[in-house]
Formats: structure tokens, C-alpha cells, sequence
């Protein structure tokens, strides 16, 4: 995005300067006033830094390096390779999101948009309840506490899928979570599933898997489409 910053005369790293001066060093670098001294600001935008006037330039920061310098708080950028939002915080760029999604980062105008429909467990995330599939499309994770958690294992063999629904503007997770283990954290109170060795008809109950029901003999549980349930009626 372009700020507008104050500055005219050639300035060096470091000297001396007065809060609100500014100026280009090259194409894409632009020096701001900070605790006294030049410090450098990223303009790794397409248009760089340029001169306006005589008393501002304008630099052009939609992308720029973690830590590198910058003097509008809160102004958002992604990183060159699309991987990560950034924020300038105390005039420095830091890491706001991991952007694991296919999209990447994007800038849409003066803010970024950062794809986190792909994530792991533990990456930050910015609204609770937010979802994700984890990167190998094993889990389905939800945002909580700042921090994407597991919600459910998707051991079926569709996995973990994310859909793009642009005329509702928004995306439509599915877990495949037919096959469980005992103790795998769930979601839907009563939801039933077969175990991955197929020997019990497993249940979701307070968010924990749980066996409901074993397959005595030869049977095995399968789903029964008829009636709409897992049962142990298949034989091995």
C-alpha cells in the first residue's frame, strides 16, 4: 500500500534526524526518522519509492521481510513469498499469520486477505471458530484461543476437503471422519464411525471418541445404507 512521508534532501543510515523525515535511499528503499535517527523502511512494491514534491515521497510496501523497518503502525503487507501476513508493530514488520491456503497472502487494496484454509496445529488464526484442514488432510482443525486445534480426525478416505462456495462467499469444510481410534476428539455428540481395525462401532460422546458397540465373531462394522447407521454386519 502507499504512505505518504515527508522528506527531500539525501539522508544516510543513521544520522541525525527530526521526527517526520523522510526520503528515498534507492528505488526501493525509503528512510524514516526513528528515536532520532534514519532507520530504513522497505518499498518492495511494484512503483518502489519515489519523490511527490518537494516535502514527501511515496513508498510503495505491499510486500516486505520480517523485520524489516516501517513507520505506520498497524500497516499490513505479506511477504515475498505469499506465505505469511505481516503487521508493523514498534516499526518493524512481524509475522501476524501463517498463509498455508492455496491462495497464499494477497493484497486487496490497503489490507491483505491471508488464505489459513490450510494450516497446522498450533498456527496462529485470527477468529475463533475460523476452520482449517491441517496440511496433510488429516484433521479438521477450528480456531481457539488464538491458536488452530484439532476438532476432528479425518481417517476416511475422502480426508479433509475445502470447497470454495464464491456466491456465498465463503468455504465449505468436510471431514471424512467414517474410520476412528478411541479417544480422537470430536465434534457431533452421537455421531457414529467404525474403528480403523473395523472390530467396533465407535461413538462420539462429550467430544471424545469412544467405543459404542463390538463386533463379536467374524463381523465387522461397516455402514449400513439402508438404515442409515454403522452396524457390524459385514464378514471378514
Amino acid at each position: 500500500m502507499w504512505l505518504a512521508i515527508l522528506g527531500c534532501e539525501k539522508y544516510e543510515v543513521g544520522e541525525t534526524c527530526t521526527k517526520g523525515q523522510s526520503a528515498c535511499e534507492d528505488v526501493h528503499l525509503g528512510l524514516f526518522c526513528s528515536a532520532g535517527h534514519f532507520a530504513t523502511m522497505s518499498c518492495g512494491g511494484p512503483a518502489g519509492c519515489q519523490k511527490l514534491g518537494k516535502d514527501d515521497v511515496a513508498c510503495d510496501n505491499p510486500v516486505a521481510k520480517v523485520g524489516d523497518g516501517c513507520n505506520q503502525e498497524n500497516d499490513a503487507a505479506c511477504t515475498e513469498d505469499r506465505a505469511q501476513s505481516l503487521v508493523c508493530k514498534r516499526e518493524k514488520f512481524v509475522v501476524v499469520l501463517p498463509c498455508k491456503g492455496p491462495r497464499g497472502c494477497r493484497n486487496l487494496g490497503d489490507t491483505v486477505h491471508c488464505d489459513d484454509t490450510v494450516a497446522d496445529p498450533g498456527d496462529r488464526c485470527a477468529l475463533a471458530g475460523n476452520s482449517a484442514c491441517n496440511t496433510d488432510r488429516s484433521a479438521f482443525m477450528k480456531c481457539k484461543n488464538g491458536k488452530f486445534e484439532i476438532a476432528s480426525h479425518c481417517r476416511g478416505p475422502k480426508r479433509c476437503t475445502v470447497t470454495e462456495k464464491p456466491d456465498e462467499n465463503r468455504e465449505q469444510f468436510e471431514c471424512d471422519d467414517s474410520i476412528t481410534e478411541s479417544g480422537d476428539p470430536c465434534e457431533d455428540e452421537g455421531e457414529q464411525s467404525c474403528s480403523s481395525d473395523k472390530r467396533s462401532v465407535d461413538v462420539c460422546k462429550a467430544h471424545k471418541i469412544v467405543v459404542g458397540k463390538r463386533c463379536e465373531g467374524s463381523a465387522l462394522c461397516a455402514y449400513d445404507a439402508a438404515s442409515s447407521h454403522f452396524d457390524c454386519g459385514s464378514k471378514r
